[in-house]
């Protein structure tokens, strides 16, 4: 039997230093030829190029992938009265709009050969305590840190957003349950072509969701893992504390009584917990540093 479940989240990957940030994924984006990507990406920093702005936006990827930079767009938009109107006016502006989008596929399809790329480097010592053999996992990572750094077998590691090392599509989205850009326009209703990339902005929204609860559900290991277990003890190590991914969390308190150890690294972590754990529906809990383990 397994006595704990472990969780962990790109933070684990972080302490381990490999270089998994997202602003490290731009990084592998230019050395692969993929300037294109990064730049239709980083439209909204309107040429800033800042290093801490470049970092903060790549951090928050999933979070904003699905709100196109449409002011980028206005200059294309030119009004039915303009003096030097043409026909060809008619399509510029939802070209744009769409040529917008054509990063996404991109960033999911070089995802997974990123991620292969990454090095490996050693095991922590203080770690070994609790991953082991006497654990199941559940993964919010694509590397496969556990079973190359502390040989865990892969039938006790769950990867709900999938394993880079056999897959190529990996879970990659955002939980904004709906979005409509506030066109800085008055005549909005009458123009078709805001209405138009309107329509295809709600689209593209629905392309990149990351629909967790359907995940949850179709999950044959994760639920295996919270049906036919009664843990000790959770542990959770390198999330981040907030309501992306969440709802996973949710699920595991339902199912599971157990007493949860949350790991923090810093005070900023620290100060989220206790309304993190509330919000989870954990009451029996304690905070703990990794050198605690």
């Amino acid at each position: 039997m397994k006595k704990n479940l472990i969780i962990v989240g790109n933070g684990f990957d972080l302490h381990h230093n490999m270089k998994t940030q997202y602003s490290d994924y731009r990084d592998y984006l230019l050395r692969s030829d993929n300037k294109d990507i990064v730049d239709c990406f980083e439209l909204s920093l309107e040429g800033d190029n800042d290093i801490a702005l470049v970092n903060l936006l790549w951090s928050r990827m999933e979070e904003i992938i699905s709100i196109l930079p449409y002011e980028q767009a206005y200059t294309y938009l030119k009004r039915y009265d303009d003096d030097d109107w043409s026909d060809s006016y008619h399509h510029d502006f939802q070209y744009e709009i769409e040529r917008m989008a054509k990063y996404w596929p991109a960033i999911k399809d070089n995802l997974a050969p990123w991620i292969r790329s990454l090095e490996y480097t050693g095991a922590c010592d203080n770690l070994k305590r609790i991953i082991n053999n006497e654990a199941n996992f559940i993964s919010f990572n694509y590397t496969n840190t556990l079973e190359i750094l502390y040989g865990i077998i892969k039938d006790d590691i769950c990867y709900i957003h999938g394993d880079a090392s056999k897959e190529n599509h990996l879970i990659l989205g955002h939980r904004n349950e709906s979005y409509y850009p506030e066109w800085d326009d008055n005549n909005t209703d009458e123009d078709v072509r805001l209405l138009n990339a309107g329509t295809f902005m709600e689209r593209f929204r629905k392309q990149t969701y990351k629909p967790i609860e359907k995940i949850c559900a179709s999950n044959a290991k994760f639920n295996l893992f919270l049906s036919e277990y009664r843990y000790s003890n959770i542990y959770m190590i390198g999330l981040s504390y907030n309501d992306i991914d969440s709802f996973y969390i949710k699920e595991i308190g339902m199912k599971q009584k157990s007493k949860w150890h949350f790991v923090y690294y810093n005070d900023t972590d620290r100060k989220k917990i206790s309304e993190y754990a509330k919000d989870i529906g954990v009451s029996d809990y304690s905070l703990i540093t990794h050198d605690d383990i």
